[in-house]
């Protein structure tokens, strides 16, 4: 094996209290690049200040904290009535390794999901019905059992909702007002909404029955990806699949309020998980999708699913097939399950992984082997993650913190070893650098008695070596233990192969010559782990010259000209948000941004690169929706528009007076006060609500066109115009922006 570099710490908190249910559920990141973490009494909302449009949070950290300390200055005398609690041991003795840190520590900003009051589910009278029947766990207390987030774009602000399941099975839904720094309010109680669907025989005197509140309790949830359909943009087709306790999976969709759509029942007894494949795009106006469902009694379904697009009036059909067996019922529950494709599946269970086709009849297992000499660190524990490395690697992580390193799986699975102990150990390191600073020590005479018991765990990056994990020690050999008052999770997001400056911008830039489309992720979310490879850089401010080099706005390609004006101009504006080269532009213009702030010295040349970067996605984006502005109106008319598309720049003179308005400094605002722009989003994604492509009238078309010459145009405030115009005003003032990074290291 290669010589192992040592992990390097990039951020470490600690988290009160006990993990919820081991499960895949507990630890996510979202699409505007936000962390879930669920624990068993609150759902944890995680915004890395990278990732936002605000300044770091002011409290400093005293890097002093993470030094090693010495065994006697580590141990915390408890209470003298706390006996149970109180354990006075010497340290081990043996050498562990000193970890390095990033010299910036990533800061975050923290909030919660906050449920109804505790207790709240006697209002569905399901008390004293029997835990075993109606039930997950014999617990009367409402506790988190997991969350998962929706696609980006569907709450009020432009984020995601959050979906929170509790251990009663009630799966309430989550909005924030400030996505940051203020909590997430509950807008639905979908177990409650459930109620109104109930049929004879499952509700009596406006209260449930026992077959009833079956249908009401849920057992495991996923919200499907973003459909892709071009003719849809800006109405969004995602699904939220919801298993119940009556064996039924439920097809939800939501447009500012949840309609339920379909629900289908599994052969066997109820489904433990579900998930999603990615849409598959059949034609213009079709997509397909696969829902996986694995059940109680060990087996695995797969559902087809398709949704066919009605772009003249905005809706979309739903077809939904049947569950076929894709592995049979063996009493071994199925503990994590994912798409790796659209058409592979991936499964596992105590000890096995399972990878199945859809071009196959069964699936190929391979058998996972130990990985270490610790206690725990057998291949029987509860799946946290299962990550894809293109093209044909799987990263398999057990909540002993050990991993499985699998490849070649779609031919002939193997478990490679080296690797699988390489991450492993490293994982192992920051695991023990976090137990060597907690208040409370444990009876143990060598750290191969303790085991990582982990919570959630989630990669950053697409290789998987950036990942962030809770846990806490636990010791299986005397059965060491602590009222939960006392327990506590360590929060760690690591580098577990750390790269050098030259591997670290080269991946930078195959990200912005090659970016992921975002018309439903934020830039900073993209950039995040790139940002978070530079900051651990020990030569971080000596890298600047080379991103700065990077940075090389071109003019945006403009699509032919047909002889159809409104063929052309339908083109123009599809080909501006699909053609990948706005995404470029977006990425390259929110790094400026960071880095302008990330290194001072070269702040004026990035300043330069991100007004170049600016004036170029706003010319673009003004001449496509001029040109499709104008595609309704007369002959003499739209040759008029195709001038003003031609002479469109980022810079113009105000409407109303005259003087410049400098659209670079982030609004729209001249001299003389008389703004021009909507209010923006306070989030790092801020989603352009595309007008309708059919329904704008040519009145509204021209409309535009006396906004964009200065001849009667509408009010500072967006009265005097359609909807129409303010949403094609919003689309060219704020879809090329993404978000402004004032938060950086140092």
């Amino acid at each position: 094996m290669e010589t192992r570099k040592l992990p390097r710490i990039l951020s470490s908190r600690s988290l009160a209290g006990v993990a919820a249910a081991y499960s895949g559920r507990n630890m996510s990141w979202n699409d505007d690049g936000q962390l879930l973490l669920v624990t068993r009494q609150a759902v944890t909302v995680a915004t890395a200040y990278l990732t936002t449009t605000l300044a770091p949070p002011s409290v400093q950290l005293d890097l002093a904290l993470h030094r090693s300390l010495n065994p006697a200055a580590r141990i915390v005398k408890e209470e003298e009535d706390d006996d149970d609690d109180t354990i006075h041991v010497d340290l081990p003795e043996q050498a562990t390794h000193v970890l390095a840190r990033s010299q910036f520590e990533v800061r975050w900003w923290v909030t919660a999901a906050v449920s109804k009051e505790k207790g709240s589910e006697d209002e569905y009278e399901w008390t004293g019905l029997g835990d075993e029947v109606t039930g997950i766990v014999a617990d009367r207390d409402r506790l988190m059992r997991a969350a998962v987030w929706s696609p980006s774009g569907l709450n009020a602000l432009g984020g995601v909702l959050l979906v929170v399941l509790s251990n009663h099975g009630v799966a309430s839904v989550h909005a924030p007002e400030d996505a940051y720094n203020q909590a997430w309010s509950e807008i639905a109680d979908l177990s409650r909404e459930t109620i109104a669907r109930l049929g004879d025989g499952e509700i009596e005197d406006d209260k449930p029955t026992l077959a009833g509140m079956l249908h009401m309790r849920k057992t495991a949830m996923e919200w499907s990806p973003p459909t892709p359909l071009r003719s849809m943009l800006g109405i969004d087709g995602s699904l939220l699949a919801l298993g119940n306790r009556a064996g039924g999976v439920e097809l939800w969709a939501y447009d500012r309020a949840f309609a339920h759509l379909s629900a289908v029942y599994l052969p066997r007894p109820f489904a433990t998980e579900v998930t999603w494949s990615p849409w598959k795009i059949v034609d213009t106006e079709t997509c397909v999708a696969q829902l996986a469902a694995a059940t109680s009694d060990g087996g695995v379904y797969v559902l087809p699913v398709t949704r066919k697009a009605y772009a003249e009036s905005g809706t979309w059909d739903l077809t939904v097939g049947s569950f076929s067996t894709v592995v049979p019922p063996d009493k071994r529950t199925v503990n994590a399950m994912k798409w790796i494709t659209n058409d592979a599946l991936v499964m596992t269970k105590p000890g096995t992984v399972s990878i199945w086709s859809t071009s196959e009849d069964a699936p190929k297992t391979i058998r996972l082997e130990r990985v270490g000499n610790w206690a725990g660190c057998n291949a029987l524990g509860q799946a946290m993650d299962i990550h894809f490395v293109a093209p044909h690697t799987l990263r398999i992580v057990l909540s002993s913190l050990t991993h499985h390193v699998i490849t070649d799986i779609f031919n002939s699975p193997r478990q490679l070893y080296d690797e699988s102990l390489r991450l492993t150990l490293s994982a192992r390191d920051v695991f023990l650098d976090g137990r060597k600073k907690r208040r409370r020590t444990f009876l143990a005479q060598t750290d191969r008695e303790l085991t990582a018991n982990t919570g959630g765990y989630a990669a950053t990056d697409e290789t998987g070596d950036i990942a962030a994990w809770i846990a806490e020690p636990v010791n299986f050999h005397n059965l060491d233990n602590a009222t939960e008052v006392n327990r506590a999770f360590d929060f760690v997001v690591a580098d577990l192969a750390p790269e050098g400056a030259d591997a670290c911008v080269q991946r930078l830039q195959r990200a912005l010559e090659g970016p992921p489309s975002l018309l439903h992720r934020s830039p900073l979310s993209v950039l995040l782990p790139h940002l978070l490879g530079l900051i651990a850089l020990r030569d971080f401010a000596e890298v600047g010259v080379a991103v700065l080099a990077l940075l090389t706005p071109h003019d945006l390609p403009n699509p032919t000209a047909a002889k159809d004006s409104h063929q052309s101009g339908r083109r123009a504006l599809t080909h501006i948000f699909w053609g990948g080269s706005l995404d470029a532009h977006r990425l390259g213009m929110v790094l400026a941004q960071w880095a302008e702030r990330a290194w001072p010295p070269l702040a004026p040349d990035f300043r330069a690169a991100a007004l170049k970067f600016h004036d170029i996605i706003q010319r673009s984006l003004a001449e496509s929706m001029a040109k499709w502005a104008g595609t309704d109106i007369g002959e003499d008319d739209a040759m008029f528009v195709a001038q003003l598309a031609n002479r469109a720049v980022a810079a113009s003179e105000c409407p109303a007076c005259g003087d410049k308005i400098e659209f670079a400094s982030g609004t729209a605002v001249c001299a003389n006060g008389h703004d021009w722009a909507l209010q923006r989003h306070r989030i790092a994604h801020h989603h352009a609500r595309v007008p309708d492509l059919h329904s704008v009238s040519g009145g509204v078309a021209r409309t535009l066109v006396l906004e964009w010459t200065g001849d009667g145009g509408p009010r500072a405030d967006g009265s005097g115009c359609g909807r129409g115009v303010r949403d094609v005003r919003r689309a060219v003032g704020e879809a090329g922006v993404g978000g402004v990074a004032t938060g950086v290291p140092g």
